[in-house]
């Protein structure tokens, strides 16, 4: 084999530059081509360096542990998920336990009956960990969710950023949780559990998210410089988990808040109460559920005259297109929206959901590597002071064509109302042109200028 192998006279540290970009199924079968090649694959970064373990697969777990074991003291990131091995949980905490000064990065989401195990696992100290997620699924809904060991990591966590908890409750401020600036807190939507207060325990945290946290009017004491210090707070779940918040949420930098499921007239209430300046909104299509009758709404508030920090609400939800959107059927929100962005295959249906917008300065039609159809809207949208349309392709594909004759009929009927000329902006979209689509501007009086 190496009388053929052009790479036997390379070192090792230069072959596996080949590698570069590999996945793990991409590096697999490189391990069978010889024993030189199966050595230098196991000991490329993409075999180590992030292990995945959970029980989802037949013997997903064993393979994690021959990884763990080319590790050979570098730093790697762990992730621990299971739910039906009971047999291999001890023997993954064991791993834990012995590779703990090495691991950066540190996730373990299991049953919660396995908490003891797990918080005896962690009282080691952890030099390298930048990254704690400790999730426990609960067995007893109505059963107390665990609590965090004094004795974390032996107190010595020192490069310890950002931490995720859900069901886990916290008795007394942790030393290795004083300098953490990323805090998420989950809870399982059946149970009443009320998370840690975050002033209390992570005093120095930039960025916040509570996902289905309910009752934070009883867990978050803190005063009101705290919030208004925050760069980011999410708040993810209904409007029952806005409702008792009691959070000054008006004076947060940036604040996004994730409404799921249908949009109904309590979240068009919780979007009107919180957005009061101009308005930016996105309609974009998620072709992995259904590219057709589901979208996320986003809309993002510029910074308001009222108040001197910059501040910025996100509202994003999964909806059908035929359902009532309460919303955008506000006229005192139409009129304060002044970009606009809409995916090219939802275009047709979100435009009958859309009253006339006075003040949208700039119009953007968003193409998708997945395509479009083509389709024009009956109830075209109407904006009077339109200077700009954009066409803007995926980053990650490659540029969509999109013929003349497309970009005449959006001129024509998707936008109307404007003063001509129109600009249009082209990002990373071809415009194919021809003879008889010019001809069809120039006959229709329809002037447009390239930028």
């Amino acid at each position: 084999m190496s009388e053929r192998d052009l790479t036997a006279a390379l070192p090792p540290e230069i072959v596996r530059k080949f590698f570069w970009g590999w996945t793990l199924d991409d590096l697999l079968p490189v391990l069978g081509i010889s024993t030189r090649w199966r050595e230098i694959g196991l000991n490329h970064p993409v075999y180590w360096q992030s292990i995945d373990c959970d029980d989802f697969t037949e013997g997903a777990i064993r393979f994690a542990f021959l990884r763990v074991g080319r590790t050979n003291g570098r730093p790697f990131s762990l992730a621990i998920f299971t739910v039906q091995s009971e047999y291999y949980i001890p023997l993954l905490l064991a791993v834990v336990s012995t590779h703990l000064h090495n691991i950066v990065a540190l996730s373990i989401r299991v049953p919660s009956y396995h908490a003891e195990s797990v918080f005896a696992s962690l009282v080691r100290p952890a030099p390298q960990l930048h990254t704690l997620c400790i999730g426990f699924q609960p067995i007893d809904p109505v059963g107390k969710e665990p609590i965090a060991p004094d004795n974390l990591f032996a107190h010595h966590a020192p490069a310890l950023r950002t931490v995720t908890l859900q069901n886990v409750r916290i008795s007394r401020p942790l030393a290795v949780f004083a300098n953490v600036q990323f805090v998420t807190f989950g809870s399982p939507p059946s149970t009443s559990t009320i998370v840690p207060c975050v002033f209390t325990h992570f005093p120095l945290a930039r960025t916040v998210q509570f996902s289905y946290c309910g009752r934070l009017s009883l867990s978050q004491n803190a005063p009101d410089s705290f919030w208004f210090g925050l760069d980011s707070l999410v708040i993810e779940g209904g409007p029952d988990y806005l409702s008792d918040a009691d959070i000054p949420l008006h004076g947060v930098r940036h604040l996004q808040l994730n409404l799921p499921g249908r949009a109904g007239p309590l979240e068009a209430e919780v979007m009107s109460s919180h957005l009061r300046g101009e308005l930016d909104v996105e309609f974009v299509s998620r072709h992995e559920y259904n590219h057709i009758s589901v979208f996320a709404l986003n809309v993002i508030e510029r910074e308001s005259q009222r108040r001197r920090s910059f501040s910025e609400v996100w509202l994003r939800w999964k909806s059908p297109l035929s359902a009532p959107h309460n919303f955008l059927a506000r006229s005192d929100i139409a009129s304060r929206i002044t970009t606009l962005a809409i995916s090219a295959d939802i275009l047709p249906a979100v435009c009958e959901l859309l009253l006339p917008m006075p003040n949208v300065l700039e119009a953007t039609i968003l193409f998708h590597y997945w395509g479009f159809s083509r389709g024009m809207p009956t109830n075209p949208l109407v904006v009077p002071k339109l200077r700009a349309l954009t066409l803007e392709g995926d980053g990650d594909s490659d540029p969509t064509i999109v013929p003349m004759s497309y970009l005449v009929e959006l001129c024509r009927r998707a936008v109307v109302g404007y003063a001509q000329p129109l600009t249009i902006v082209v990002r990373r979209v071809f415009v194919q042109r021809c003879d008889e689509a010019a001809g069809t501007i120039a006959s229709e009086s329809l002037p447009i200028v390239f930028a």
